[in-house]
């Protein structure tokens, strides 16, 4: 980001309008507490680190440009091609719902579209957003629900200590971490009628489409 930044400010045109989809992990973990974007900012591992401070820098050269900047922090992006079917192949443990994080999602289509929205729009200053769905999610309830629409078999449910010391680290990174992202910005400025307001509209859709199924089951995304 520092590297891009440097380059449009040496150009003749710096542009106007910058939209960057950053990460809500740079909440870090909220313990599943309701989170606005006020909310304290406690990244937890370095890639939560590094989209932070891509926002601050692009922050710095908006107030220093004059360019309008928003920022949609993103949680787990979606779509038929982006359906985390490496988990039910390898069948890795889920942590029992009782203590289970929770999680948070959007469909890439709605990520889009709050992207145009954003560029389309003529204010000034900064303006951050959650870009989430309306519905969050314990991390064992999308996949209970992926499995029942795609017909596969859901992967055991254990106990958090034993799923942390069965995991790999990377991925203990995203399940240890439990937030709810509230969308109430999101939906006021940016979204008001998303295409896919909820994991289990999209899944009821998805289920009564076989081509569209087989298609997600052959790209076999290895996506968390």
């Amino acid at each position: 980001m520092r590297k891009l930044l440097s380059a449009l400010a040496k150009g003749c045109r710096i542009p106007q309008r910058l939209v960057y989809i950053s990460t809500s992990g740079v909440y870090g973990n909220a313990d599943g507490a309701l989170l606005d974007e006020g909310a304290r900012l406690r990244p937890h591992n370095d890639r939560a680190w590094r989209r932070l401070d891509a926002e601050t820098c692009l922050r710095g050269f908006a107030a220093a440009h004059g360019c309008q900047l928003t920022v949609l922090r993103a949680p787990g992006i979606y779509a038929d091609d982006r359906l985390p079917l490496s988990r039910f192949a390898s069948q890795t443990p889920l942590i029992r719902p009782e203590e289970d994080s929770w999680s948070n999602h959007i469909h890439a289509d709605d990520l889009a579209a709050a992207c145009v929205a954003a560029l389309l729009q003529c204010r000034g200053g900064p303006r951050v957003f959650n870009a989430s769905d309306d519905q969050p999610l314990p991390i064992s309830e999308w996949y209970r629900r992926l499995a029942a629409a795609l017909d596969l078999t859901l992967p055991p449910l254990l106990p958090r200590e034993e799923v942390r010391a069965r995991v790999s680290a990377g991925l203990w990174s995203y399940m240890m971490e439990s937030r709810r992202l509230s969308n109430r910005r999101l939906r006021r400025e940016l979204l008001p009628a998303p295409r896919w307001p909820d994991t289990a509209d999209y899944l009821a859709a998805l289920a009564q489409a076989p081509e569209r199924i087989a298609a997600a089951l052959a790209s076999a995304a290895k996506i968390r």
